[in-house]
């Protein structure tokens, strides 16, 4: 299994570049996408992934008739739920409830992420950070 992780600040192409690292794969193999795992941070960026792939295969088949263009989009339109990209908190929540009996928690259980604490923490930090450090005081 191979991993590739893309890093880099917003705007910088990470959507783009994931996108074209998912098409290569589709017009080699049309049925890769049921073995290929896109994970973003946000639904937007999830949202926006998806659209493009399906907007570029659609292109590439009308605009260039492509076979393999055309064997994916069709594949992934009859098996949505198998096109894999989700946001990293979907991922791992998925994750859970696949493992649920082995960490012992019920099937139904529910992951509520709340980070209220940490941000109060953080605010605190920076306010006792403000006293001592004179450069975040001149903010």
């Amino acid at each position: 299994m191979k991993l590739k992780v893309y890093s880099a600040s917003a705007g910088s192409g990470k959507t783009f570049s994931l996108t074209v690292e998912y098409l290569k794969k589709l017009l080699k193999n049309p049925k890769a996408y049921k073995n290929v795992l896109a994970v973003t941070f946000t639904n937007k960026a999830t949202a926006e992934m998806k659209n493009r792939i399906l907007s570029l295969l659609w292109n590439i088949v009308y605009q260039t008739e492509k076979a393999q263009a055309a064997l994916a989009l069709t594949s992934i339109l009859h098996d949505y739920n198998h096109f894999w990209i989700e946001t990293i908190d979907s991922f791992f929540q998925r994750v859970l409830r696949n493992m649920a009996r082995e960490i012992g928690v019920s099937s139904g259980f529910e992951l509520v992420i709340d980070d209220k604490d940490y941000r109060v923490q953080a605010v605190e930090e920076l306010k006792e950070d403000t006293q001592t450090n004179k450069k975040l005081d001149e903010c």
